[in-house]
Order: C-alpha cells, then structure tokens, then sequence
C-alpha cells in the first residue's frame, strides 16, 4: 500500500509502519594511520606496484627510459629496467598482457620510523609475454612464477625501488 499525501503536507501512515524520524549524527572521521610501520610498508608496497605498472606498460608499448618509471625507482633497480626495455627494442620485442603480483613484506627499518622495506614477491608471467613485431610469440617459453626481491627506500617524502631482481622461471 502506498502511502498518499492527504491535505496540506499531512500524510497518512499505516499503524504497523509508523513514520520513522531521521536522525542526524556527523559522520564518523576517518584519519589514514599514524603509525608509522603501516604507513611505510603501504607506502613502500605502492611504489613497489606503480613501478611495475610503469614498467609493463613501458614494455608493452616498446618504451625506453619512460618518466613514469623514474617516479618509482632509482639507483640500481632504475638502470636495470630501463637496459631491459632496451634490450627488448634494440631486438625489436615488446611485451603484451600483464603479470600477475603477490609481494609480501619480509622486512622494515628501522622499525620507529620506516625508510626502508624490503619486498620479496612471486611474479607469475605466464600472461605477460615477448612478441615480435610480427605478433608471433618471441620465443617458445611459456613464462611462469618467478621470485622478485626488491628494496624500496624513503628519501624525503618518497619513496622508490632502489634495488630489484627478477629470478628465472620456476623460482617460486
């Protein structure tokens, strides 16, 4: 049954469904974390995933030395992916698809005030793969899991991958 307005802004109500009356409260405050290990490894795993998004997308576009990778890494882990994407231009390859992450957290300091993380991942590759210009698989490999380990520092308000290796397949 509906309920119909009856007169001058009166409505009527059913006796087993009276009128209900809002209640107004303010809303709850929702502040980010201050403790400073859950803001550093969130901080930390963030940069440790735009990085390979950068990284991906760079090589699936056939990308070398994109900016967008150098927002999120430095140091060693920086010229070692952009050799790579290099690499794969200079042979004419580029990647399709996108691996699929698992990283953990394997360690954090100093533990007072985080600046460091370390990162230890699983990347499964297996559909994210190498093509020729051609579009014909670069190889016959099938790709698979492999072990990641990365370190991801805070300098000012930053926070980059510094260090990262990419084991064979199989490694995990």
């Amino acid at each position: 049954m509906l309920t119909v307005a009856a007169g001058c802004g009166e409505k009527e109500t059913r006796a087993d469904n009276p009128p209900v009356t809002p209640t107004l409260s303010p809303p709850a405050s929702v502040s980010p974390s201050t403790d400073p290990v859950t803001t550093g490894t969130q901080a930390a795993m963030d940069a440790y995933r735009d990085m390979w998004d950068a990284f991906v997308a760079a090589s699936n576009n056939g990308d070398v030395e994109p900016p967008s990778l150098a927002e999120h890494t430095a140091g060693t882990a920086l010229t070692k992916l952009n050799k790579g994407l290099a690499l794969n231009r200079s042979r004419g390859l580029n990647s399709k698809g996108k691996p699929k992450l698992a990283p953990k957290v394997t360690a954090i300091g100093p533990v007072a005030g985080p600046t460091s993380v370390s990162i230890s991942d699983c990347v499964d590759d297996s559909q994210w793969l190498l093509y020729k210009k051609s579009g014909q698989l670069a190889d016959d490999e099938p790709g698979g899991r492999r072990q990641a380990v990365a370190k991801v520092e805070k300098a000012g308000d930053v926070w980059k991958v510094t260090t990262f290796a990419l084991q064979r397949t199989g490694t995990c």
